[in-house]
């Protein structure tokens, strides 16, 4: 039986991911921002008040959190960063983020961030954790298409 938790995030964590993220999430990363794999999740962490790492049987699955955009009105960027695990531990994995996604709103008044129009697991898991998407538009480094998703309180 596999062993699953949700821990607060380490520097072995982030060294690990570095090593075995997923290929499409290293092409968004680098999309995005120019950023390798260790520099987006260094970044990221730094960014969250709250980053979380998923592992399974001790090794990481997955690295997430929110970044605040503003204190003011409440709002978040969510962002989460994944090996391959991710698509072995799916049905624990999908589960797990719908109670995180459960906290995150009541926590943030809106969230919003982009995601590389290519990452097609990454996009078919925030359409099913509830986010709205714009159009593909040419973003970040690269000016590749991204879509822009959102959520906000009803």
């Amino acid at each position: 039986m596999v062993h699953y938790e949700v821990i607060d995030t380490t520097q072995e964590h982030i060294e690990e991911l570095a090593e075995t993220m997923a290929e499409a999430d290293v092409q968004e990363c680098w999309a995005a921002s120019h950023h390798t794999p260790l520099a987006s999740l260094q970044l990221s962490d730094l960014a969250s008040s709250d980053t979380q790492t998923g592992l399974a049987d001790g090794e990481v699955v997955c690295i997430f959190g929110v970044s605040p955009l503003s204190i003011l009105s409440g709002s978040g960027s969510p962002w989460m960063l994944t090996s391959d695990l991710v698509s072995k531990h799916a049905r624990v994995f999908a589960r797990g983020n719908k109670v995180w996604m459960k906290m995150q709103q009541e926590r943030w008044q809106s969230m919003r961030n982009h995601v590389d129009a290519r990452n097609t697991r990454s996009i078919r898991w925030l359409k099913w954790m509830g986010f709205d998407f714009k159009e593909a538009k040419p973003f970040g480094a690269e000016q590749m298409p991204f879509h822009e998703f959102s959520w906000e309180q009803g």
